[in-house]
């Protein structure tokens, strides 16, 4: 990270150039994203729970930001009747309303 000055009353943090993806990874990753949605084993899910929603969601059980988003994608694989798959060794099965084991994988 390295500081820019982007006008003379304001200083900004940008990341290192080689932090910054080289443009042909992109357009390779959106390509992979887009062969991925093509399938006939994508469904899209919307957004469409509240992280407040106390019938949903036990906040009490989350503790940083991971957690929260971790939390939320469980509850919508749930609400859907599908499974979230992670690498995330520590995902709260607690937090979520109606969870069993099925919903989640770990990788």
């Amino acid at each position: 990270m390295s500081v820019v000055r982007d006008h003379p009353e304001r200083l900004r943090a940008a990341p290192e150039p080689a932090a910054v993806p080289e443009p042909r990874r992109t357009r390779r990753g959106r390509r992979r994203v887009g062969r991925a949605c093509a399938s006939p084993n994508h469904e899209f899910w919307p957004c469409e729970l509240s992280l407040v929603d106390d019938q949903v969601i036990d906040r009490t059980r989350m503790h940083g930001p991971r957690q929260v988003t971790d939390a939320y994608l469980l509850a919508l694989a749930v609400g859907r009747g599908g499974r979230f798959v992670t690498f995330q060794q520590s995902v709260m099965l607690s937090a979520v309303s109606g969870v069993t084991p099925a919903h989640l994988t770990v990788l």
